[in-house]
């Protein structure tokens, strides 16, 4: 009988340390570009849960999506980082500009998402849309 709870304890526990070593929550998806303007057209990628990246433009965001890729899991999880470590989750901004760019991110079953005008000053937002892209022209 102790070899059996010992057994158990032990697959309980290596369970657990390789689950928390990946970071990344199960639905994380990104969805990021911008759009408006003269012509009202929008532009970006969305990158989904399994790592499946698409490139999409048209009159709105995620509108005649084309595969562009897979994204490697060391990939997704840097996004992911780089998200956490900038503050991302409590950045709450809404400001639509001409020309607005956006960060859509889904992850542990919620969606939060912010727009800024295209060309502003927000150094932490330019960096993440910039990483974002970055991470998805290396795939």
């Amino acid at each position: 009988m102790p070899w059996i709870r010992l057994s158990l304890l032990v697959a309980v526990l290596v369970s657990g340390l390789s689950c928390a070593g990946s970071g990344v929550p199960k639905d994380f998806k990104v969805v990021f570009g911008e759009g408006g303007g003269v012509t009202g057209q929008w532009r970006g990628h969305t990158i989904a849960a399994d790592g499946q990246v698409e490139t999409w433009a048209g009159a709105s965001a995620e509108v005649n999506p084309k595969p562009a890729g897979k994204l490697s899991d060391k990939s997704r999880s840097a996004i992911w980082d780089e998200l956490e470590k900038s503050g991302y989750f409590e950045i709450e901004r809404n400001e639509p500009g001409n020309m607005t760019r956006f960060i859509r991110v889904t992850a542990n079953e919620e969606t939060h998402e912010v727009t800024w005008p295209a060309g502003g000053s927000d150094d932490t937002l330019e960096g993440l849309l910039a990483f974002c892209r970055e991470q998805v022209k290396n795939q």
